[in-house]
C-alpha cells in the first residue's frame, strides 16, 4: 500500500512540476531571474504523501503483525481441538 501511495505522489508531483513549468513560462517575472520556483520541502506535496506512509507503516504495521498472531494461534487451538 505505500508504493501505491508512493507512485501516485510521484505522479502528482511529475504534475505539479509540469505545471509549473506553464506557469513560469508564461509569467517569468513571478518565479524569479533562474526562472526556477522558490521551493520549500515541507510545502512540497510529496514530502506530506511519504511521511503519511511513513507514518501508517510504523502504527499499522506493528498492528497487523499482530493480528497476523493471533489468528496463527486461534488455527493451532483449533487443530489441536479436532
Amino acid at each position: 500500500m505505500g508504493l501505491l501511495v508512493v507512485g501516485i505522489a510521484l505522479f502528482y508531483q511529475y504534475l505539479h512540476l509540469a505545471s509549473l513549468d506553464r506557469l513560469a513560462v508564461q509569467m517569468p517575472g513571478l518565479f524569479g531571474p533562474t526562472g526556477i520556483p522558490p521551493a520549500s520541502l515541507a510545502g512540497n506535496p510529496l514530502t506530506k504523501i511519504v511521511w503519511f506512509a511513513v507514518i501508517c507503516l510504523i502504527v499499522f504495521g506493528p498492528l497487523d503483525l499482530w493480528i497476523a498472531r493471533l489468528q496463527k494461534q486461534r488455527r493451532a487451538e483449533k487443530v489441536v481441538k479436532v
